[in-house]
């Protein structure tokens, strides 16, 4: 006798593409919340969300940036990617902190005040435009965009699965989709939920044309052990 088999039904791979997002220039609006006090070019918060800040959210958001950026010369010198490549075993030039605040005291808006200066803020454009190389001149990147002149480019928040949600109504909160005048707003991209082709293709998206990349643990991990 034959032995029978069932055929496997194939669900053929979600590719498509996710909704494009882009960078808007509203223009920015400055604060009188400085994180670089002795350098000639100030580099400010912007102002919506300076204004709800409380001291230690300020002190914060400093402390981020004195130990990730240190100054906008030095970030000039050090771009993120020259940065990136240290040997961390070897070399004494690594950059990094950790905000251990306690719960409640808004940790969440400080990072994102941080990222959306780095991001947006004027001053960070560097003298010269960093080489573009041509395999990133796809679907997804704007060769006249003005983020692909900036320093920080992409930036990725690998954060519990159960905040992802709140992270992403955060962003919409204080950037309002580039509406609001004065607040220039980035793409943020979540892989929350998406299978294999829709994911490949949102960090392709986040890749290729900036912004925030927010991720659970176990999807960060997938990510960097099966790389598209």
């Amino acid at each position: 006798l034959k032995k029978r088999v069932t055929p496997t039904l194939i669900t053929p791979v979600d590719r498509t593409p996710p909704p494009r997002q882009v960078w808007v220039d509203s223009g920015y609006r400055e604060s009188d919340i400085i994180l670089n006090m002795k350098e000639e070019t100030p580099v400010s918060v912007v102002k919506k969300m300076a204004t709800v800040l409380k001291p230690h959210q300020i002190e914060g958001i400093k402390f981020m940036w004195d130990n990730l950026v240190i100054s906008l010369k030095d970030i000039r010198q050090n771009p993120p990617a020259k940065v990136a490549s240290i040997n961390i075993e070897t070399e004494n030039e690594c950059r990094g902190c950790i905000l251990a605040h306690n719960m409640g005291l808004g940790k969440s808006l400080q990072v994102i005040a941080l990222v959306h200066t780095l991001f947006t803020h004027p001053a960070l454009t560097p003298v010269t435009d960093l080489p573009v190389s041509a395999s990133r001149k796809r679907m997804y990147y704007d060769e006249a965009n003005r983020a692909s002149k900036r320093l920080f480019f992409n930036v990725v928040f690998c954060v519990p699965v159960n905040t992802l949600a709140n992270w992403e109504n955060e962003f919409k909160i204080w950037m309002r989709d580039g509406k609001e005048e004065g607040v220039p707003q980035f793409p943020v991209h979540s892989v929350h939920g998406m299978l294999g082709g829709r994911r490949e293709g949102t960090v392709e998206a986040w890749y290729y044309g900036g912004g925030v990349l927010l991720a659970s643990f176990e999807i960060f991990r997938l990510l960097c052990k099966n790389p598209a």
